[in-house]
């Protein structure tokens, strides 16, 4: 996925959807119209980064420090990659 144009471009959860804790299952979900998804916590992190502010660029830099390794940086683009396919959040 990395690409200049896509990580200078601001990341934004999809309007209608809603990031939410849920203490019943002690997690994170994601609220969307007809669904929802349980979420662990790189998912979570990489979620609340998506907030209009940040680029990919940004929110890979930010989150390599929290979660070190090239497993978890693979795992972020990986997970934006599929958010952004699956319509959660959308790029500006």
């Amino acid at each position: 996925m990395p690409d200049p144009l896509i990580e200078s471009a601001t990341l934004e959860i999809q309007l209608g959807f809603r990031l939410q804790w849920e203490a019943s299952i002690d997690a994170y979900i994601l609220l969307y119209p007809g669904g929802l998804e349980t979420l662990d916590r790189l998912a979570t992190e990489i979620l609340i980064c998506c907030d209009g502010a940040h680029t990919l660029n940004d929110i890979v830099n930010e989150l390599k420090t929290r979660f070190p390794g090239d497993e978890a940086r693979s795992r972020i683009y990986e997970f934006i990659s599929a958010a952004y396919q699956n319509g959660w959040i959308v790029m500006h």
